[in-house]
């Protein structure tokens, strides 16, 4: 059960407010690729500065997964340390209520009881309690909006309840939307239609609260980070803080503001990370200038894959999911293998890379190893298949040996082996027939199936696989 009593949880772990605990950032982009940015993808035809800078000065992960190839199965899965497919957490469950148990335990109730201030921005996308029967579950805006990060170990919030590609349109501060969705946008679907465009690049009609404009949520929400990162500083300082700064790019609708428009050689999506990128720069640039660029620990990664089709990559050139073969909501590697990176000053090394294996999941262990928190002991049950990747941050050419891990109901992970079933969708229910093997050091792009090579270990994939399912 979710406790917020500190001195119980500092006693268990067996540690003293005295500890050293940095700043922490987590920035989380939305459905961006493994080889968007030019750091992991020499050819990309897309700038990211700020992203490669942030390389440059601290460790750069090759073999990092998001929990899912899905936006809210892997926020899940990063906020709880549980893999998604163990609470059957799949895309859509929003529309049904709170994806998170109001008894679960979070990487920022954790952090909190730490003695963190912790606040949070942007995509929630774990879903509110709403009103109604049966499928068309609404808002209730008579009544404080419960279920969402409030309720769920955050100090603050200033976010949407969801992507800005359908409505209804509107900021949620804390409790309460900052307006209410009571006039009506025709959207720009039609004309996008009309004028022959990309479907991606536009939004549909629907609610939408007075002033609400889809272009400029990033920036708004950029700025509001920024400020809390410059007010911050200016403070008495005696609480570190922890931001979830859950961005809206590149998720569709692709809405880059004209400032970015044509500065990509991958058309509007590539111009929309070149907007994330400035957005990455923004936050850097305001832990310097407030001098708390030494004392944070800066996570940035993106919640699954690119949805980049082959023609994108025919028409442009451009792989945003690198060499990996699938897009976001695939079992293939480019569904989840996702850029990775981590920077704190002094204490990971910088311009450094690692392919340690690891997945979102890993950061609360990882976090808690850090503050020599027991899990096992102060949050019984919590974080189930959260395995802390520590000593990696401290001496990236350390021997991390992750085990094996289920990413999307589809595959199956243990080192440089994956399974990977026929089937796609939802179920967990495979046969071993229905399987191929790959061994990716040599085949990322998951193009031979060794099976008959290597059954054995096909069928050790598999039983590991199945008695994860069946616990």
């Amino acid at each position: 059960m979710r406790t917020t009593v500190s001195l119980l949880i500092l006693t268990l772990a067996g540690i003293s407010y005295a500890a050293e605990k940095p700043n922490i950032i987590i920035i989380y982009a939305d459905d961006m690729g493994y080889g968007d940015c030019t750091v992991n993808n020499p050819d990309s035809k897309i700038p990211t500065p700020n992203i490669d800078r942030l390389a440059k000065e601290g460790l750069r992960f090759t073999d990092a997964h998001s929990p899912s190839s899905t936006c809210t199965a892997s926020r899940y899965g990063l906020l709880t340390g549980t893999c998604p497919v163990r609470r059957g957490v799949v895309n859509g469950l929003t529309g049904l209520g709170p994806v998170i148990d109001k008894d679960e335990v979070t990487v920022a109730d954790l952090l909190k009881d730490q003695g963190y201030v912790t606040r949070m921005f942007g995509k929630w996308h774990l879903g509110f309690q709403l009103h109604g029967d049966g499928p068309r579950k609404t808002f209730d805006f008579s009544k404080p909006l419960v279920g969402g990060p409030l309720d769920c170990g955050f100090d603050s919030f200033f976010g949407l309840p969801k992507a800005p590609s359908g409505p209804p349109y509107f900021f949620i501060q804390g409790r309460n939307p900052v307006a209410k969705p009571t006039e009506e946008t025709p959207g720009t679907k039609r004309l996008a239609k009309t004028n022959g465009e990309d479907n991606r690049t536009a939004y549909s009609g629907g609610d939408i609260a007075p002033g609400f404009v889809p272009e400029l949520c990033n920036s708004q929400l950029c700025d509001d980070v920024v400020r809390t990162i410059t007010e911050h500083a200016k403070s008495d300082g005696n609480k570190p803080f922890f931001l979830y700064y859950a961005m809206l790019e590149p998720h569709v609708p692709w809405l880059p503001t004209e400032e970015f428009g044509g500065k990509s050689k991958a058309g509007p999506y590539g111009d929309y990370i070149v907007q994330l990128d400035h957005e990455v720069g923004r936050v850097l640039q305001a832990l310097k200038e407030s001098r708390l660029e030494e004392d944070t620990l800066v996570i940035f990664s993106s919640d699954n894959g690119a949805m980049w089709r082959s023609q994108d990559i025919e028409q442009f050139s451009h792989r945003a999911n690198g060499q990996f073969s699938g897009t976001k909501g695939t079992a293939y590697e480019g569904g989840h293998r996702v850029p990775f990176i981590a920077r704190w000053p002094g204490k990971v090394p910088a311009s450094t890379v690692t392919d340690a294996l690891i997945n979102h999941s890993d950061l609360f262990a990882t976090l808690a190893d850090l503050f020599n928190v027991d899990v096992a002991k102060a949050y019984p049950g919590s974080a189930q298949d959260s395995h802390s990747f520590l000593a990696v941050l401290s001496d990236p050419p350390s021997n991390h040996q992750r085990p094996g891990m289920i990413v999307t109901p589809g595959s199956y992970r243990l080192g440089d082996w994956k399974l990977r079933f026929r089937r796609g969708g939802g179920s967990t229910d495979h046969a071993v027939g229905d399987a191929m093997l790959h061994n990716l050091s040599d085949d990322p792009a998951e193009l031979k199936d060794v099976s008959d090579a290597h059954m054995a270990t096909k069928n050790r994939l598999y039983a590991e696989y199945q008695a994860f399912v069946d616990a």
